[in-house]
C-alpha cells in the first residue's frame, strides 16, 4: 500500500510540473517619458511613466485573455480587432497587416497602471 501511495505521489508531481508555467521570451519595445503620450517629454524625478509595446506570440496570448472584442474608432482596416481592459491599462489590436500588438502603461512614480497607447 505504501508503495502504491509513493507511485501516485510521483505521478502527481510529474503531471503538476508538466502543467507549470514558465517565462517565455517576447518581442517588445518601450518608451519612458513624462507628461502624456500625446506630448511626451523626458522623464523627471517627479514624473516618469513607461509604455510597453508587445508584439508577436506574446501579444496574441495577451489578446486572447482579454475577453471579447471592443469597438475602436482608430482601427479602419477590414478584419481589424481591438480588446482593452476597462481602465485602458492594457490595450491590444489585431490587424491583418501588423498582426497582434499590445500596449501596457505604468506610472513608475505611483506604481499604478495607466493607459499605454493612444489612437
Amino acid at each position: 500500500m505504501t508503495r502504491l501511495i509513493y507511485i501516485a505521489c510521483i505521478a502527481l508531481l510529474s503531471v503538476n510540473s508538466a502543467m507549470a508555467q514558465e517565462f517565455k521570451k517576447m518581442d517588445s519595445q518601450y518608451m519612458v517619458y513624462s507628461g502624456s503620450l500625446g506630448d511626451p517629454a523626458k522623464p523627471t524625478k517627479k514624473d516618469a511613466k513607461i509604455s510597453i509595446e508587445i508584439s508577436s506570440q506574446a501579444a496574441e496570448d495577451i489578446f486572447n485573455q482579454l475577453g471579447s472584442d471592443s469597438k475602436d474608432t482608430c482601427l479602419q482596416d477590414p478584419g481589424s480587432r481591438f480588446r482593452m481592459k476597462s481602465d485602458g491599462s492594457i490595450a491590444c489590436t489585431y490587424t491583418p497587416s501588423d498582426g497582434y500588438i499590445c500596449y501596457i502603461g505604468i506610472d513608475l512614480k505611483k506604481g499604478k497602471l495607466i493607459p499605454g497607447s493612444i489612437c
